[in-house]
């Protein structure tokens, strides 16, 4: 798949190749769903490249280990596979419903991306609305401990001058 983005196809279909070698050693009732994937893929590879014949046959795998497993298979790419090959065979009928329950479950995933996104920065933004609260306590905190410091310096002044003051009556009253 990453080869097919990334416009190297002739590799892509190496890799599919090989990859499909391997699965009758995988394939297993607890990996069907994920050869299901890998086969709607290459699929949804070969729709693209307009070989509606060669993608069909790898639809066709997916609907057997969907029934030979006994699983729900939906995979919004296997959709678009479909909708791909009955466009490409002239079934546009068909076609339309695969491409409408493609849109369908792709934008349930975008909508889901977007809420996870918006839930990720109103959480970024609350962090740093609290960690700017505690900032502004933290200062506050400082400021009233500043003013405490010196009421407190204050108080021991005024004491001192007071006993200063009294040792200086004392001394005028022996004299």
């Amino acid at each position: 798949e990453c080869y097919d983005k990334t416009g190297k196809p002739k590799l892509a279909e190496e890799n599919y190749q090989i990859i499909e070698k391997y699965v009758p050693q995988l394939l297993a009732r607890q990996t069907a769903f994920d050869i299901a994937i890998i086969f709607s893929d290459i699929s949804l590879f070969y729709a693209k490249m307009g070989k509606a014949s060669k993608a069909k046959f790898y639809a066709d795998k997916v609907f057997a280990i969907s029934h030979d497993y006994k699983i729900k298979f939906s995979y919004h790419l296997f959709d678009l596979s479909l909708f791909k090959i009955d466009s490409l065979s002239g079934k546009y009928l068909p076609a339309i419903g695969y491409y409408q329950k493609f849109k369908k479950s792709n934008d349930s995933i975008i909508n889901y991306s977007k809420r996870k996104e918006i839930e990720e920065l109103r959480f970024k933004y609350e962090t740093a609305q609290k960690e700017q609260n505690i900032k502004s306590l933290q200062t506050k905190t400082k400021l009233q401990q500043g003013k405490l410091n010196e009421s407190r310096l204050l108080i021991q002044l005024s004491y001192g001058f007071i006993l200063l003051f009294l040792v200086i009556i004392a001394l005028l009253y022996y004299l």
